[in-house]
């Protein structure tokens, strides 16, 4: 095993159909949004 410092998908995307990195990317976008609505809620 090693550690690095970026994530890397390379064996999941071969064995899957489903473009991981762009799910993640999704989410984080979707939470940070939904956080920065909250925050303009409460401010």
């Amino acid at each position: 095993h090693e550690v690095n410092h970026t994530v890397e998908f390379k064996a999941l995307d071969e064995v899957t159909e489903v473009d991981l990195p762009a799910r993640v990317v999704d989410w984080l976008e979707a939470t940070a949004d939904a956080a920065s609505e909250t925050a303009e809620v409460t401010t």
